[in-house]
Parts: structure tokens; C-alpha cells; sequence
């Protein structure tokens, strides 16, 4: 006999008190199985899902703006079409994202990871990340100011 998948997650449902902590957990973790309809199996690892759980998007479901923003040695700043304040930035390492998202209010704001689903072998990697569009940094050129001395005149 086939569960459902609904059954499936309430086949083996072990019997806590309720009211209990234990409980608590127990259903607080059945609850996000299910997001958007889809039992998300929780073995998998976050950045290998498919589909991508929001805020995180598939790559096929972004369009960008051409000629890139910015171009660098490690990435690319695309602008979203239809969003002018939101940026992909492409081949971003996943370290970048995670540092970026840990530093809170001190850094640009991450909206979420871009993955593609690999057509050769189904492995799920994350191409890169949205964020917020931010005003460069910019530092002026010149010659640069005399050195200051290490200890004052006495």
C-alpha cells in the first residue's frame, strides 16, 4: 500500500506529551517540511534543493540587463531587468554570500542565492547571488599624503 506523501510524514510520528518540549520540536519540524506545497527532504543540504527554496531562485527565472555594471577577476554585476535596485552578481563564490549575509547591516544586503540544476549530472551549484544595487566606493587619486611621523616632536 502507497502513503500519500501527507501520510508518509505522519506514518511514524512518535508520542511525545503534549505541551512538551519535545513535542514542540517534533511538530515545529514536520511544519517546515512542507514549503509551498513541496516536502522538502531535510537530508538533502540547503545549497543542493531543487527547486530552489525561496529567497533563493532558479537561474532560468532571471533575465538580466546587458552590458554588465561591473566586471572583475572573480565576477560579474548584472542588473535584474524589471527590478533597476537589484543586482546579480555571477560567478560570486558561496563564501562571498555567506560572509556577505553574517555581516548584516554593515554590508550590501543579500536577497538570495542564483542556482542551476546541471543538465550533464542533476548536481544543483549556486552560480552566484542578488543583492541590493549600492554607489560604489570611490577613492581619490593623487599623490598620496606625506607619512605621519610615528612619534610626536617632544
Amino acid at each position: 500500500m502507497l502513503l500519500s506523501q501527507q501520510q508518509a510524514l505522519y506514518h511514524h510520528k512518535p508520542t511525545y506529551e503534549p505541551g512538551t518540549e519535545q513535542q514542540h520540536l517534533y511538530s515545529a519540524s514536520l511544519s517546515s517540511c512542507l514549503v509551498h506545497g513541496f516536502v522538502i527532504n531535510m537530508s538533502i543540504p540547503e545549497d543542493k534543493r531543487w527547486p530552489p527554496v525561496p529567497p533563493d531562485v532558479d537561474r532560468s527565472a532571471i533575465e538580466v540587463e546587458t552590458p554588465e555594471l561591473s566586471i572583475t577577476g572573480n565576477s560579474m554585476l548584472y542588473r535584474v531587468k524589471g527590478h533597476p535596485r537589484i543586482v546579480y552578481k555571477a560567478r560570486a563564490e558561496l563564501r562571498e554570500y555567506r560572509l556577505q549575509k553574517a555581516a548584516g547591516a554593515c554590508a550590501i544586503p543579500v536577497r538570495g542565492r542564483v542556482m542551476l540544476k546541471l543538465a550533464s549530472d542533476g548536481d544543483v551549484d549556486c552560480m552566484g547571488f542578488l543583492m541590493d544595487l549600492a554607489t560604489p566606493i570611490t577613492v581619490p587619486t593623487g599623490p598620496a599624503p606625506p607619512p605621519a611621523p610615528v612619534l610626536p616632536p617632544s
